[in-house]
């Protein structure tokens, strides 16, 4: 809950406006990883050329951990998307008794 009598509307020159923006470390962080995972991975084990990100995401298979291949599943396939509660409630069945057989 946030404290309502604390509140104070943002003023021209409010040192606490973030003028600068979001950092841009991330972005540099992320870019060095892609690199890296596109990098050759080391061929004296396999003579087969692999990238490490293939490599990682082979490993990840073939562990033993269920997180590490659902990391995969959706890195591969898209994250599963979650039934919505909502639409269950709105949902409304129709019976019609007419176009029944007596039997």
């Amino acid at each position: 809950m946030a404290n309502n009598k604390n509140l104070k509307p943002f003023r021209k020159g409010d040192p606490r406006i973030n003028r600068r923006g979001r950092p841009k470390n991330l972005d540099v962080m992320r870019q060095v990883a892609h690199d890296l995972c596109y990098e050759p991975a080391d061929l004296s084990t396999d003579e087969v050329a692999r990238t490490r990100l293939e490599e990682i995401l082979r490993e990840w298979l073939t562990s033993g951990e269920f997180r590490k291949q659902l990391a995969v599943m959706k890195i591969a396939f898209g994250k599963v998307p979650l039934i919505n509660e909502d639409k269950k409630k709105n949902q409304k069945i129709i019976i019609d008794w007419n176009s029944l057989e007596d039997i």
